[in-house]
């Protein structure tokens, strides 16, 4: 979806995912854990992307690398 939506080069897309998950008023528990009021703990997963990318600026004859960066999280439940 990344590559259709941004353009990207999917030779030079990096790609990485985590996922974690929270109970409500405590933070961080493990996947799966039961929360202290028995309600299952919300889970969440986070995409990062990162594509290299070359910029030159008018002018200056300069030809600079850097990195695009992007990440998003989403509570799945």
């Amino acid at each position: 979806v990344a590559v259709k939506s941004g353009n990207l080069d999917s030779n030079t897309l990096n790609v990485a995912v985590s996922t974690f998950c929270e109970c409500p008023g405590v933070g961080a528990v493990g996947c799966g854990d039961t929360c202290s009021g028995g309600e299952t703990n919300n889970s969440f997963v986070t995409v990062n992307l990162t594509q290299p990318a070359e910029s030159y600026f008018h002018g200056s004859g300069f030809l600079t690398s850097f990195s695009l960066a992007k990440s998003a999280t989403l509570r799945m439940r």
